[in-house]
C-alpha cells in the first residue's frame, strides 16, 4: 500500500536521475548499526530494483521481542495489581517491573514530579530508570502497608527528589530552613555526576543562584537539589562563616580552571611514610611548601604547593624532569615532620633524622627565598645564593637569569629577553615549553644575590647576552658533567688548560676529552657557540650535529697556544671580556652609526634599537632623509613592518664596504625580494657546519675565488653524513644561499662557503665557463 501510494502521487521530480527507494528498519534495541530492507522497492528512470531478502528465524525472534518489550504484559501475578495514579508509591516499596518475559522484582526509588517512578530495574537498560505507572504491579499486602504504616519502607539508595544520583555517606540536603551565604560550595547533580559549585546569591527560602567557577555561569536552582558537605556544615555555624565564604567567592571569580592532578587516584592514608604527617586543619600553608602525595595504594610523590582552590583543594605542582600541575584532595596530602614544625612555630627535629645536612642548611636560612633543588637559576655554576627581590637601583640586562611570577601567579625560573622600561622587562621562561616572551613587572621578580654581585662587571653584559642565544636553540643544551667530559688524556704539545681569565668568545676554537662510539677517549675540536655569565661554555663538537651543542666548564676544555693568542689580540681590540653571543663568529661590535651620505638600498641589513639590545632588521625602502622601512628579521614570517630613524639604526663595517661596490646592489635586492616572500632562511654558522676531513674522493673545497653560478651542485655535511645542495644565489657578504636537494627537514639558507665543498668536474665545468666569458669581454 505504501508503494501505490508513493507511485500514484507521481514521486518526487528527479528528472532523469535514475533512483530506487525502499524502507528499512533498523536493529531492535540498536544494540548495532544493522538495518533491514522491510517493504519492496519503487524504481524511477529504468533504475533497478532492490529486493529485500527472506526473514531467517533469528530475525523473527528478534522482532516479536522488540515487540513485546514495547507492550506491557497483560496480567500481573496473582495477589497483584497494577499501579495506577491513585496507587500511593512510597521510596523502598517492592515492586514488580513488567519486562520483555516477566514480571520482575524491583524496588520503587522516587516518585517523580511528572508522574513517572524511578525503580530498581533488572531489565536491559542498566539499575535505575524511569517507568510508567502501567508497567508497575505492585502486592495487595505492600499497598495496606503503604497506607497503615509508610514508614516501614526504606530504599536501599537514597536520592534527593527528582534525582539519579546517591547522596554521599554524611552529606545533608539544603531545605528552607537551612542557613547559607554567597560562597558556600555546594554539591548539583549535573552530568550523571556530583560537582561542586558556588552560592552566588541566596534569592529566598525556595531557591539560591549558584556560580559555574571559570566560565562565570550562574544558574538559578532550587535548594532541595543542592546537597551540603560535613565540612560545609561545620563551617555555616561559625561566627565567621559569611566573611570567609564572601572571600572565597571572589577568589572562585578571578581563578582559571583547575583540573585534577594526573595520576592520582582516590585513595586513604592508612599508613604514613616515615617522617611524614597528616596536615593538622587550619595550618596555613605558604607557597612553595614540599608536601608528598598519596597516588595510589603504593605509592607517594612528591610535590610544591601552589595555593589552595575555592573548593579547599590543594593546586600542587609534581618535581623532577615532567612536571604537571593539578588539584587534589587534602586528605591525600601528608607534609614531613621537619616542615610542619617549622610551619608550627616549633623546632626542626634533631640531627639523626631522615633530613639530610644540605637539605636543613637550605631551610635555616633566614633572609629571603631558599633556592630549591628544582632551581636551575639557584645551582648553575654552583651558585646556591638566597633570592632577592629587584629593586630599581639594580642595572638589569638582557640574559640575567631571574626567577618571575607568571600570569597565574606562580614562581618560574625565567631569563630576561629585554628591558621596556624602568618599570617591566620581557622574559623567557626556562624550558623547551616556555619559550614564548612574557611581560612582567619588576616587582615580580627575584634574582640571585651572585647573580646582583655580577651585573656592574666590565664585560659581563656579554656573558650575560649568551643566554639569548640558549634561548633560541631548537633544543634544550646539554649539561656535560665534569665526570664524562673531564680531561684524562695528557694535554697535547702546544696546548694548554683553559682558565677563568682567559679571553674566549665566540668561534674560539677549543678541544675537549669524550669517548667516541667504541668507549675510547679521544680528543675532539669544539667550537665556542657562547660565554656564560657563571664561565660555563656554551659549544658545538665539530663534525656532530647541534642535537649535542651544550655547556661545559672551562676546567674540561683545552686551547693552543696559537689560539689563544689570536683571542687575546681579539680582547685587547675592545679593551674589554671576550664573550660575545653572536652564534656565526661575525661580532657585533663597533657597529656604525647612520648618517645621511650613507646610501641604504633595500636589503641591506641593519641594526635596531630594541630598549639597549640591538636586534637584527632588514632595509626595506628609504623615505625622506631620515626615515626607513625596516622588517626585524625575527619577524620576517609575518612581514610586520616599521618605521625607523637613522639614529635608531646601526650597521656593520663590513656593510658600508659592500655598498660601495656597484655589483651588490642587485644581491641586495635580491635579499629583499626574498625576505618580502617570507623566506627570509636559516642562517647556517660557519662553526657549526665546518667541513669534515677527509673529503669524498673527487671533491676539493670551495673557496672565496671558486666561480660559483646559481645552479652549481655543491656538498655539505649535516647530521653526519654529506648532502648534496644547490646554488640559489650569492649574496652580498661572500656567503651562498643554497636548497637542499633532499628536502626533508632542511630548510633553505645562507651558509660560509668555507662550510662547503664542490666535485672536481664541476668546478672545471665553471672555470671553463668563466675563461670563456673573460674572453668575451675582451672582445
Amino acid at each position: 500500500s505504501w508503494a501505490s501510494h508513493f507511485a500514484a502521487s507521481g514521486g518526487p521530480n528527479l528528472g532523469t536521475l535514475p533512483v530506487t527507494v525502499w524502507v528499512e528498519m533498523t536493529e531492535p534495541w540498536h544494540q548495532t548499526s544493522a538495518t533491514e530492507q522491510v517493504s519492496n522497492s519503487i524504481s524511477f528512470n529504468n533504475a533497478p530494483q532492490q529486493h529485500p531478502r527472506e526473514w531467517n528465524e533469528l530475525d523473527h525472534k528478534k522482532y516479536e521481542l522488540y515487540q513485546k518489550w514495547l507492550t506491557p504484559l497483560s496480567a500481573p501475578p496473582a495477589g497483584y495489581s497494577v499501579a495506577t495514579a491513585a496507587t500511593k508509591l512510597i521510596p523502598g516499596m517492592p515492586i514488580l517491573e513488567a519486562s520483555t518475559h516477566d514480571w520482575l522484582p524491583s524496588e520503587v526509588l522516587d516518585v517523580r514530579s511528572n508522574g513517572k517512578v524511578l525503580i530498581n530495574s533488572n531489565n536491559l537498560y542498566g539499575t535505575r530508570c524511569e517507568n510508567e505507572r502501567e508497567w508497575i504491579a505492585v502486592q495487595d499486602s505492600v499497598l495496606r502497608d503503604a497506607q497503615e504504616n509508610p514508614g516501614k519502607f526504606t530504599p536501599s539508595v537514597r536520592l534527593l527528589p527528582d534525582g539519579n544520583i546517591a547522596v554521599p555517606e554524611g552529606y545533608v540536603a539544603i531545605d528552607g530552613g537551612t542557613k547559607l551565604y554567597p560562597g558556600t560550595v555546594v554539591e548539583w547533580e549535573y552530568g550523571g555526576r556530583w560537582r561542586q559549585y558556588l552560592i552566588s546569591e541566596v534569592l529566598d527560602d525556595q531557591k539560591v543562584r549558584i556560580l559555574t567557577p571559570f566560565r562565570d555561569e550562574e544558574n538559578e536552582v532550587v535548594r532541595g537539589s543542592l546537597l551540603l558537605s560535613p565540612k560545609m556544615v561545620a563551617l555555616l555555624e561559625l561566627p565567621e562563616a559569611e566573611k570567609v565564604l564572601a572571600g572565597r567567592l571572589e577568589r572562585a571569580r578571578q581563578e582559571k580552571p583547575i583540573y585534577d592532578l594526573i595520576g592520582v587516584q582516590e585513595t586513604k592514608i592508612e599508613t604514613l611514610p616515615t617522617g611524614m604527617e597528616l596536615i593538622p586543619e587550619g595550618l596555613v600553608i605558604p607557597e612553595g611548601t614540599k608536601l608528598s602525595v598519596k597516588k595510589n595504594a603504593n605509592n607517594w610523590e612528591d610535590v610544591e604547593f601552589l595555593g589552595e582552590n575555592w573548593d579547599g583543594r590543594y593546586y600542587v605542582r609534581t618535581l623532577g624532569l615532567a612536571t604537571f600541575e593539578g588539584a587534589v584532595d587534602p586528605e591525600q596530602v601528608a607534609i614531613s615532620s621537619y616542615e610542619l614544625a617549622k610551619l608550627s612555630g616549633g623546632k626542626p627535629p634533631k640531627a639523626g633524622t631522615s633530613e639530610s645536612k644540605s637539605d636543613k642548611e637550605s631551610m635555616e636560612k633566614e633572609d629571603g627565598e631558599s633556592p630549591t633543588e628544582t632551581d636551575s637559576l639557584a645551582m648553575i655554576g654552583g651558585f646556591s645564593g638566597r633570592l632577592k627581590p629587584v629593586l630599581p637601583s639594580m642595572n638589569l640586562m638582557p640574559g640575567v637569569p631571574v626567577k618571575a611570577k607568571d600570569q597565574f601567579d606562580k614562581t618560574n625560573p625565567a631569563m630576561i629577553l629585554k628591558i621596556i622600561d624602568d618599570d617591566e622587562v620581557e622574559v623567557a621562561w626556562d624550558g623547551w615549553r616556555h619559550r614564548r616572551g612574557e611581560t612582567v613587572h619588576r616587582s615580580k621578580l627575584l634574582i640571585d644575590e651572585n647573580v646582583v654581585a655580577l651585573l656592574d662587571r666590565p664585560g659581563y653584559a656579554e656573558r650575560f647576552a649568551s643566554g639569548i642565544t640558549r634561548s633560541k636553540m631548537v633544543w634544550d643544551p646539554v649539561q656535560y658533567k665534569e665526570a664524562d667530559v673531564g680531561i684524562r688524556l695528557p694535554i697535547p704539545s702546544g696546548a694548554v688548560k683553559v682558565t677563568d681569565d682567559m679571553p674566549l668568545c665566540a668561534g674560539a676554537k677549543l678541544g675537549i676529552n669524550s669517548r667516541d662510539f667504541r668507549g675510547k677517549d679521544r680528543w675532539w675540536d669544539v667550537t665556542v657557540l657562547g660565554v656564560n655569565w657563571n664561565d660555563t661554555v656554551l659549544i658545538h663538537i665539530d663534525g656532530e650535529s647541534d642535537h649535542k651543542d651544550g655547556e661545559v666548564k672551562r676546567s674540561c676544555l683545552i686551547i693552543t697556544q696559537k689560539e689563544l693568542k689570536r683571542l687575546e689580540a681579539i680582547a685587547g681590540s675592545k679593551g674589554g671580556v671576550g664573550g660575545s653571543s653572536d652564534s656565526s663568529g661575525k661580532g657585533e661590535e663597533n657597529p656604525i652609526a647612520l648618517n645621511e651620505d650613507v646610501k641604504l638600498v633595500p636589503g641591506v641589513p641593519v641594526l635596531i634599537d630594541d630598549g639597549g639590545n640591538w636586534k637584527e632588521a632588514t632595509v626595506i625602502r628609504s623615505f625622506a632623509k631620515k626615515g626607513v622601512i625596516v622588517l626585524r628579521d625575527e619577524l620576517a614570517e609575518s612581514g610586520k613592518i616599521e618605521e625607523a630613524q637613522r639614529s635608531k639604526l646601526r650597521v656593520r663595517p663590513e656593510v658600508i664596504e659592500a655598498l660601495k661596490v656597484p655589483e651588490n646592489e642587485a644581491k641586495f635586492q635580491a635579499r629583499v625580494e626574498r625576505i618580502k616572500k617570507g623566506n627570509l632562511g636559516k642562517k647556517y654558522p660557519a662553526a657549526q657546519y665546518p667541513v669534515k676531513e677527509p673529503l669524498p674522493r673527487g671533491a676539493v673545497r670551495v673557496t672565496e675565488k671558486t666561480p660559483l653560478i646559481a645552479g652549481t651542485k655543491l656538498g655539505m655535511y649535516l647530521h653526519v653524513r654529506w648532502m648534496d645542495v644547490t646554488v640559489e644565489d650569492l649574496n652580498w657578504d661572500g656567503s651562498v644561499r643554497i636548497s637542499f636537494d633532499d628536502k626533508k627537514d632542511q630548510e633553505d639558507g645562507d651558509i660560509d662557503r668555507a662550510c662547503l665543498i664542490i666535485a672536481k668536474p664541476v668546478l672545471q665545468e665553471l672555470e671553463a665557463i668563466k675563461k670563456l666569458e673573460e674572453g668575451e669581454g675582451k672582445e
